[in-house]
């Protein structure tokens, strides 16, 4: 798959002037050193580099920086730059994520407040993503085994869980699992969770016996690759494209949807039981959060690692941050605090996700007359629910 570039190329003097608006200028904040080096040669590559990534020609600048870090892995400047290729190279502007953040933070139901929900928050950052036909075939398989016919107009994926092999068979994921390994060594340990994601296990991220100077730049990028990681497994489980491959115009995810066909429809009470079956089927498989490796649990490691990240850069604004911390704080909380698991977060990021499948469903449920149909309905209203203490079930369940 060809990934897109941005339509303007990031100029690195941007990004440093934008960078340096983030955090309080220390006495290490001395740009004339930032593509410092002691070797002549490294310093010539990375001159050519930064003006190859300038230009645009991420590739180039890719193999040059590479050339550096093969000869001295610990260059800080060059495995700074490298991070800023990489999201390039993926599409994915820093400053245009960031503004993201700072446009939800500002507007009147700003997710910078009391009501910060990290699926919302997500969604609203899903379109920053290439996500193509190949790349969803990639991340998942499209529901077959359904029941109810009407289902058929509003296809799910199954996602597949979360491997090495699938990081590096999705092209977007593949650069940023680069990005990740490259610049784990300069990261402190408190912007890592080594037990949820493996890449930040000493054994595999490696140290760096210089003390870093470039904390702020190299968080900064740490965040954004976590964040466009979640944002691409997000698309998935939210799949929002209609039977024929198109965007649903409305932008309300496929599994929403099929809720809302029980909701507005006149089903049959048979055609109800089949609807809310597959439903529940669908729920329990996009949805898995008993499995590490699951997309969601993924999401929901890599959106702390945001939060994390954030959290590290000193003088970061509240107006880029806090939508992310303030939500991963209020999946703490509903998971019993901050010392919850994060199979027990990513419970509540599963409830943020499906709450409104169970407020569209549970009047039909509600109405049905009670026996066997009325709890078989239950049954599956009850998987759409799983771990919201708050849910109230349909009368009669």
């Amino acid at each position: 798959m060809r990934i897109t570039k941005v339509n303007t190329p990031i100029k690195l003097a941007l990004v440093i002037a934008n960078l340096f608006t983030f955090v309080a200028c220390g006495s290490s904040s001395n740009l004339n050193k930032i593509f410092g080096s002691s070797d002549p040669t490294s310093r010539r590559l990375l001159i050519e580099a930064k003006a190859a990534y300038n230009d645009g020609d991420y590739e180039t600048a890719e193999s040059l920086i590479n050339d550096i870090l093969v000869h001295n892995a610990d260059d800080e400047d060059a495995a700074v730059l490298l991070g800023y290729v990489y999201l390039s190279q993926a599409g994915m502007d820093p400053f245009s994520l960031a503004q993201k953040l700072i446009d939800n933070a500002s507007t009147s139901t700003g997710l910078a407040g009391s009501t910060s929900n990290a699926s919302t928050l997500l969604t609203s950052l899903g379109s920053l993503v290439n996500m193509t036909a190949d790349t969803y075939a990639l991340l998942g398989t499209k529901k077959t085994d359904d029941t109810y016919s009407g289902n058929a107009d509003y296809p799910v994926l199954l996602p597949k869980s979360v491997t090495s092999d699938l990081r590096n068979s999705v092209p977007t994921l593949a650069i940023m699992n680069k990005a990740v390994k490259n610049l784990c060594r300069f990261v402190s340990s408190d912007a890592k969770n080594t037990t949820g994601d493996e890449r930040h296990a000493p054994a595999n991220c490696g140290t760096t016996p210089i003390t870093p100077r470039l904390t702020a730049k190299s968080h900064f990028i740490w965040a954004f690759a976590h964040l466009t990681e979640a944002l691409v497994f997000q698309s998935t489980l939210q799949y929002a494209k209609d039977k024929n491959g198109n965007n649903n115009a409305d932008g309300i995810a496929n599994i929403q949807k099929r809720a809302d066909l029980v909701k507005n429809g006149s089903l049959s009470t048979a055609n109800l039981v089949s609807a809310m079956a597959d439903l529940s089927s669908a729920v329990s498989s996009i949805f898995d959060t008993s499995s590490a490796s699951s997309q969601i649990s993924t999401t929901l490691v890599a959106f702390d690692i945001t939060s994390r990240a954030f959290g590290a850069i000193a003088g970061m604004p509240a107006s880029v941050s806090s939508g992310v911390t303030k939500s991963m704080e209020s999946l703490k909380s509903s998971a019993g605090g901050a010392s919850s698991s994060s199979s027990a977060q990513a419970g509540q990021l599963r409830v943020q996700m499906t709450s409104g499948l169970a407020t569209s469903v549970s009047s039909k449920i509600s109405a049905l007359p009670a026996g066997a149909d009325k709890t078989a309905a239950c049954n599956s209203y009850k998987e759409l629910v799983k771990g919201n203490a708050s849910a109230t079930l349909p009368t009669g369940c």
